[in-house]
């Protein structure tokens, strides 16, 4: 949200039933757990720099904006989003899947993607300017909107590019193209802000850098993967990747619909709390974006082999992810009250309702997250386009109820879209586990998120009885009881024990001593 744009073996052994994925293109991959620890690695470090980036980032933007121009970016981003999705016909999780089982197909599908795309690009200018008419926005406002239009087509054309690392496995470009994006977007935020240049600045700026990010990405795909100028069998490549896009318009359709319901029944001031909310919120979906963007090519190739590999290895980042996705959420929910006013100051308190609410829909939307990329492993996005189909419905007839209710009631309508993409969340996962859940769920799996449930409760407990004290002394007090919890209970299996201390040694970059033998 607000102008961030990159924002769509634990013991040393193989995986379960895993294989080495196969090899890029003039390349290849080693595979096995030492690629997935490295991957993991370098998307984790990317987020450790990214979080304190949009750490910097909150504590100056929002509050120099106000509310007001906070909402129009949301608004214009919710706007692009939605187009630039509903006609980009040949979506990442396509070209990873396709990229994964025929490298040597890679070349064409990256090139046929980009050319798609490229003939979309007019479509976003064109929507913000039917939006804006509607709307009656004056000349500031249309200039914010049509500069987030051209920051966003950057993205939508960087999107193949990624789709190519993360099908080969180079996470690492993935990384640098995060972390460039947000260094620079929070530094001439930041800048721009205090030096009272206002949105329509930040907002030029926010363009200035998709554009260079995206010539950065098209130039390291190009060494890695060298692109023809002629694509081929375009409108063969639609026709197998139209389930994925029916998938992709679904997903970002109920993603976004909330705040451009919003927008629309609620003033712009209103828009502004809910985007305070919705960027620490989105924020925290760090864990699952990590594990599924580093699980999905090895689920490919495992379902190459057989549905029930595919499920063996699908298992664990779906226990990781249920089970971390717990005491993030119920976390962000219990400090809510204190976090909003420290980061935002007080002309955000009414953030502090839509924020604990998005923050309760965490753990579901993790695990909403994997059981999608499970679908998307078995080449069945019918299957999840069908279920954020429904999703979709129970969003938008949520928000159309809930809008209007909480903006009439309590003045603030962001309470409404934040209770109906909860809502939206919790009905997607009950659909989704009838659908793979007997597959993922063994009573091991449950054992663990009852535990892991129980001492996010233990947690939440804790920072109420602490609520007293300042959020430094709440923060890691609450990580504490949660980490001792689930220890006594055993939620934690030793390799993952084991993982855990060699990832972050990685990422500290300590020499792994081997240990001296007794004589």
């Amino acid at each position: 949200m607000g102008v961030d744009l990159m924002e769509q073996g634990p013991d040393g052994a193989p995986l379960p039933g895993a294989s080495p994925p196969q090899g890029p293109p003039g390349g290849s991959t080693s595979g096995g757990a030492s690629t997935l620890r490295r991957n993991l690695a370098s998307l984790a470090t990317s987020q450790v720099i990214t979080w304190v980036l949009a750490l910097v980032w909150t504590l100056v933007v929002p509050r120099t904006l106000g509310p007001a121009d906070m909402g129009l970016m949301v608004i214009a981003l919710s706007l692009t989003s939605l187009v630039a999705v509903a006609f980009s016909f040949l979506t990442r999780d396509f070209l990873v899947r396709e990229m994964v089982r025929e490298p040597d197909g890679a070349r064409r599908l990256i090139s046929n993607a980009l050319l798609t795309r490229l003939f979309v690009v007019p479509l976003l200018f064109l929507a913000s300017f039917l939006y804006g008419s509607v709307a009656g926005l004056d000349g500031r406002a249309m200039t914010v909107m049509y500069l987030m239009a051209g920051a966003a087509a950057c993205l939508m054309l960087m999107e193949p590019a990624l789709a190519g690392f993360q099908a080969t496995e180079r996470m690492q470009y993935i990384a640098f193209a995060d972390v460039g994006n947000k260094s620079l977007n929070t530094l001439g935020a930041v800048l721009l802000a205090l030096g009272g240049l206002g949105v329509v600045a930040i907002a030029s700026f926010t363009l200035a850098v998709a554009l260079g990010v995206l010539l950065a990405t098209l130039f390291w795909l190009h060494r890695m993967l060298p692109l023809g100028v002629r694509p081929a069998n375009v409108a063969s490549a639609m026709r197998r990747g139209r389930s994925y896009w029916f998938v992709g318009v679904f997903y970002v359709g109920y993603l976004w619909a909330d705040g451009f319901m919003l927008g629309v029944m609620a003033p712009e001031e209103v828009v502004g709390w809910y985007g305070a909310a919705t960027r620490l919120f989105t924020t925290m979906m760090f864990v699952a974006t990590i594990v599924a963007t580093a699980s999905l090519p090895r689920m490919v190739a495992a379902h190459a082999h057989s549905d029930d590999q595919l499920y063996a290895v699908a298992r664990q980042p779906f226990e990781w992810v249920a089970i971390m996705g717990l005491p993030i959420g119920v976390g962000l929910a219990s400090i809510a009250g204190g976090l909003v006013p420290l980061l935002y100051g007080q002309e955000y308190i009414e953030s502090v309702v839509p924020l604990a609410l998005l923050g309760l829909a965490i753990p579901f939307m993790y695990v909403n997250i994997i059981v999608a990329q499970v679908c998307i492993a078995a080449g069945r996005p019918r299957v999840i386009g069908w279920l954020l189909a429904a999703t979709s419905l129970v969003n938008i007839v949520a928000n159309l109820a809930l809008i209007p209710f909480t903006q009439d009631h309590w003045g603030n309508g962001a309470i409404g879209a934040a209770a109906g993409l909860l809502l939206a969340e919790v009905a997607q996962m009950t659909l989704g586990l009838v659908l793979v859940g007997r597959r993922l769920l063994t009573i091991s799996t449950m054992a663990r998120i009852c535990g892991a449930s129980l001492a996010a409760a233990g947690m939440a407990l804790a920072i109420w009885l602490a609520q007293d004290v300042p959020l430094i002394v709440q923060i890691p007090l609450g990580a504490v009881v949660f980490l001792a919890l689930i220890v006594v209970l055993k939620v934690p299996t030793p390799p993952e024990r084991a993982f855990v201390v060699a990832t972050l040694r990685r990422l500290a970059r300590l020499p792994v001593r081997p240990a001296r033998r007794r004589s």
